[in-house]
């Protein structure tokens, strides 16, 4: 008799905002708090999901060569490969570009937006076999209509990872303020 996991989610995002540096909490800017709206209005409890960050800190001090970038976050990728090895994942979305580079050395999330990709080789000892691509909700703020696409990636993540998903009307749902953005 087979035993099935709990279905969980671990949203992987780029690097901190520097409200969140600031505040010592995550996913209080824009782009945290519309993954929140998003996430609550498929009806994913919080107990089905987690996120982390690729890299602790703000951009700024990421390298843009590749090579360096790579020298750079090693130890970064590590404490990641640790976390997703502790958390125990269903599922994994790598949202924007460095997550993306990261599960697949691909940097273009554009090409890849909305697909099922196999690891790097670096992350194939994992018991998860592979990583939603999708766009960082930072994107939304400048392009809102990539909201849609960034839904669709996690509804499908969710189902695949055996979390029920039930859209909410908009009024019981989070309410997210686009007026900052606009």
């Amino acid at each position: 008799m087979s035993c099935m996991r709990k279905g969980k989610l671990l949203l992987v995002l780029g690097y901190r905002d520097y409200e969140e540096i600031r505040a010592k909490k995550d996913l209080i800017h824009g782009g945290g708090m519309l993954l929140k709206h998003m996430l609550d209005r498929w009806s994913i409890p919080r107990s089905s999901w987690d996120h982390t960050y690729v890299f602790s800190h703000h951009k700024n001090a990421i390298p843009t060569q590749k090579m360096e970038r790579w020298q750079f976050l090693k130890d970064s990728i590590e404490d990641l490969k640790h976390y997703i090895q502790n958390y125990d994942p269903t599922e994994i979305i790598a949202m924007g570009a460095l997550p993306c580079e990261v599960f697949t050395g691909f940097s273009r999330v554009t090409r890849k937006q909305g697909t099922c990709r196999r690891f790097r080789k670096e992350w194939q000892d994992l018991e998860v076999k592979r990583v939603w691509i999708s766009l960082s909700t930072d994107a939304c703020l400048f392009d809102p209509n990539d909201m849609v696409k960034i839904s669709r990636v996690i509804r499908t993540a969710a189902k695949v990872a055996g979390i029920p998903i039930k859209p909410k009307p908009l009024n019981e749902a989070i309410s997210f303020d686009w007026e900052p953005y606009l």
